[in-house]
């Protein structure tokens, strides 16, 4: 997934964010507990927010509607990197997401579950 469509802070979670608040809560499940301290320590030593890649590019896999996908003639070049070529192969591509959307069903995802 291209990382125009991922790179984004409307993805991120950060310590304001009401999903972290959740999960850091004194009464979270030690589960979320744990996933709070993760973020924490990313937070104090990479960057103040944790973009989430990952699970968006996964609910492409799971067919979810969050990710646009068009389909267009990709060449990947020696160097790895890849352009739109008219004799490359068609593949689809991530050009855009519903990112509320995709934040509203990540927060159940991980707050449905006991939180």
């Amino acid at each position: 997934m291209p990382a125009d469509v991922t790179f984004t802070e409307e993805i991120a979670i950060h310590s304001d964010t009401n999903l972290y608040r959740r999960l850091a809560a004194p009464d979270a499940p030690d589960w979320a507990a744990l996933l709070a301290d993760h973020l924490d320590r990313w937070f104090a030593l990479f960057y103040p927010s944790s973009k989430q890649h990952d699970p968006l590019a996964l609910t492409v896999a799971l067919e979810l509607p969050f990710v646009e996908l068009s389909r267009f003639p990709i060449t990947v070049r020696a160097d790895a990197r890849t352009s739109a070529e008219r004799d490359g192969q068609p593949t689809w591509v991530a050009t855009g997401a519903d990112y509320p959307a995709f934040r509203r069903w990540l927060t159940a995802q991980l707050t449905d579950v006991g939180l």
